[in-house]
């Protein structure tokens, strides 16, 4: 049971992993798109971040 649970926990820190790498890719793209919406879009995005990484710190 414990061996399962920490393979659940790797495969969740991948997944997320992933989703974040996805996601720096999106604002990449949306940022070179939008100049004018930088700002707003960061913030939005810096939110998200932010809550990618206290998941993964709390898993």
């Amino acid at each position: 049971m414990r061996v399962m649970n920490v393979y659940c926990r790797k495969k969740w820190i991948f997944i997320f992993f992933f989703n974040l790498l996805d996601f720096l890719k999106d604002t990449k793209k949306k940022f070179n798109k939008k100049s004018t919406l930088c700002p707003f879009f960061w913030k939005i995005q810096k939110k998200k971040f932010l809550s990618y990484l206290i998941l993964i710190i709390f898993l």
